[in-house]
């Protein structure tokens, strides 16, 4: 009996250390495993608690104090939970285990693009709402009197930047601008008071790039479109501002095309075509070359909306890397499947052995010429033209070929300036 006593003495002390360091010292059973010293203190509990129940099974039935039994039970109860507990951590950390890593819950299958967030909605809805954006050219037309084609139809459009504006705007105003000065607009990057008044306000300054680069080039088309679709025209007529344009011939070929039907005239700087993609999509298509110079009919125009207005063409240009020209190319024959319509007398200094090789009587038929400080034609005698200083571009020359009734033709010199200079 003493040493029954005893050994349910030390299970006492044994116990109610086991509670006081469990009640005491927290743990935490959430994720972390159970201390190898619990696990023995849990082994050593109900170990000595099938001990003592063995014991007392053999031995008379004593009646059990209140004392006694109190500690027995919290004891089992105790132990019951800390198995309970640890049966649910493991249970958990195997879940855990077992179960996939994910990291953005909202989306876990598909990583979300970074885009500018000032295009984002223009690329969704034109990705999927194309045909549902408002057009602003419908219910307006412009008036048409059965007619040929006049002056104030044609809208003009020329891309020039500040740096320029003294050296190749100049000839473009004291020559062609002053037969379309009201249809004609200058889209730039920087602003030029003079120009502005000179131009009668047709001076468009934006804040687009001042460089030769796709960004800055694009945003510029973008405007030139955009100053288009504000207007009346049947046609839009892109230059560059190293550009002459041969008025009195551009009309009767537009004229010859109906501008109520999807026309893209112009010359390919190469006669092959170019793979783009698109909204995830991939196309080929042809681009008029802009330093010849390019018109589209209103009908193409409003075709275009969609995907050039109000900065989508500029938009289109970051999505695809290319330059203006060859976005309203895309555009135009990779998406809505015009064909461009080849106009040989559309010029650019880019063929500069056509260009310099032309003779006399041919510079009069065509409809744009282009120079450049290597390249430009050359007026060869009996004409007569300004000198090389005065007339580096050769415009003012040539006007006086196109027009020699003009006040200022009187000045041509006798001796002609290109006698001695075939550039």
């Amino acid at each position: 009996m003493r040493l029954m006593r005893c050994s349910r003495s030390c299970l006492f002390v044994l116990v109610l250390s086991t509670i006081i360091i469990y009640v005491i010292v927290p743990t935490e059973v959430d994720s972390t495993p159970i201390p190898v010293a619990e696990s023995e203190a849990k082994q050593i509990v109900e170990a000595e608690i099938i001990e003592t129940d063995q014991a007392q099974t053999d031995q008379p039935e004593i009646e059990p104090t209140e004392r006694e039994d109190e500690p027995k039970a919290e004891v089992k109860q105790i132990a019951k939970q800390i198995v309970a507990e640890e049966a649910e951590v493991i249970e958990t950390d195997q879940a855990q285990t077992d179960q996939p890593e994910v990291t953005d819950m909202t989306s876990p299958e598909v990583e979300p693009e970074v885009i500018n967030p000032e295009q984002t909605a223009a690329r969704e809805t034109r990705a999927t709402e194309v045909e549902m954006l408002p057009n602003p050219l419908d219910g307006r037309t412009p008036p048409d009197d059965g007619g040929p084609l006049q002056l104030r139809d044609v809208i003009h459009t020329v891309k020039t930047s500040r740096l320029f504006h003294r050296t190749r705007v100049e000839p473009i105003l004291l020559t062609w601008f002053k037969q379309a000065p009201e249809q004609t607009y200058f889209i730039t990057d920087g602003a030029d008071l003079a120009l502005t008044i000179r131009t009668n306000q047709h001076l468009v300054t934006s804040s687009c790039l001042g460089d030769h680069g796709p960004y800055g080039l694009s945003c510029k088309m973008n405007l030139e479109f955009d100053e288009f679709v504000k207007r009346d025209g049947k046609w839009w007529c892109h230059w560059d501002d190293d550009n002459y344009v041969n008025l009195k011939l551009l009309l009767p070929l537009l004229d010859s095309y109906d501008w109520r039907e999807p026309w893209y005239l112009g010359k390919a700087s190469v006669d092959r075509t170019f793979d783009f993609r698109y909204n995830k999509r991939d196309y080929t298509a042809r681009f008029a070359h802009g330093g010849c110079g390019f018109c589209v009919s209103r009908a193409l125009v409003k075709m275009m909306v969609p995907y050039a207005y109000d900065g989508r063409l500029l938009d289109f240009s970051r999505q695809t890397q290319a330059n203006d020209d060859v976005v309203v190319g895309f555009i135009i024959n990779g998406i809505l499947k015009v064909n461009l319509t080849h106009i040989e007398e559309f010029n650019s200094h880019y063929h500069w052995e056509r260009l310099i090789n032309m003779k006399n009587e041919q510079l009069p038929r065509q409809i744009s010429l282009s120079y450049s400080q290597e390249y430009h034609v050359t007026i060869r005698p009996p004409v007569r033209s300004f000198s090389h200083e005065d007339d580096p571009s050769r415009f003012y020359s040539i006007h006086c070929m196109n027009y020699p009734e003009l006040e200022y033709c009187k000045y041509l010199p006798e001796k002609p300036a290109d006698l001695f200079s075939v550039d």
